[in-house]
């Protein structure tokens, strides 16, 4: 994640980023409002609601949104500091990207990470993202089995995702996925309230759907 190649493939996607990701969290801080003010992760937001939900601008916390969202796809990684280079060091960082055969029109991404505490095999899907004008083309599923191409020996992929995400809780199932059952947060290395996270994995010894996709990609 500290490689400048790295940066410069997440900048190349933030577009997509946005259209994909700014509608999921606006739907969750709209049904679930009560987080600011008890959240860090919403605490750029307390401005916006001080005067009360009744009073909130929805499109400056749209612009809020995107904002916080930004860094985490377009970054310079030579403000890094030393710990966190270092702890990158010893990630191992994935960036897939589909586009349009004829025009090389990027049309989705995804990022996937192993971290040394992660038992083998096990493999946490990061981002996954695709142009709303071309959703619902299989693309997704295309981008999360392209992984059992690059990497060989992988036995389970896990993430998490809004409960309000119900796009991804409606397709994944069909994808092979199910919910975890008894997550271990420490894995996760955030801190996720379990009432506002669903925690999602797919187990390749389950079921063979995804490997089953990634077979018919054609190698060039």
């Amino acid at each position: 994640m500290a490689s400048p190649e790295f940066a410069t493939a997440m900048k190349s996607v933030w577009d997509i980023a946005r259209q994909a990701y700014t509608p999921v969290e606006m739907l969750f801080l709209k049904k679930h409002p009560e987080v600011v003010g008890k959240e860090d992760y919403f605490k750029p937001f307390e401005p916006l609601f001080k005067n009360g939900i009744e009073k909130v601008n929805w499109s400056h916390v749209e612009e809020k949104m995107q904002e916080l969202l930004k860094p985490m796809f377009v970054f310079d990684v030579s403000t890094f500091s030393g710990d966190m280079k270092k702890q990158f060091s010893f990630a191992e960082h994935f960036f897939i990207s589909v586009k349009n055969e004829s025009s090389e029109e990027l049309l989705g991404f995804a990022t996937f990470l192993i971290m040394p505490e992660y038992a083998y095999g096990n493999i946490k899907a990061t981002s996954l993202a695709v142009l709303p004008a071309v959703q619902n083309r299989g693309l997704g599923l295309l981008l999360m089995a392209s992984i059992f191409r690059i990497i060989s020996y992988v036995t389970r992929i896990f993430f998490c995702t809004r409960v309000t995400n119900k796009v991804i809780l409606m397709n994944y199932p069909h994808w092979g996925f199910v919910r975890e059952v008894d997550p271990v947060l420490e894995v996760y290395r955030y801190s996720f309230n379990p009432k506002h996270w669903v925690f999602i994995e797919y187990k390749a010894d389950q079921t063979k759907i995804l490997q089953e996709k990634a077979a018919t990609l054609i190698e060039r």
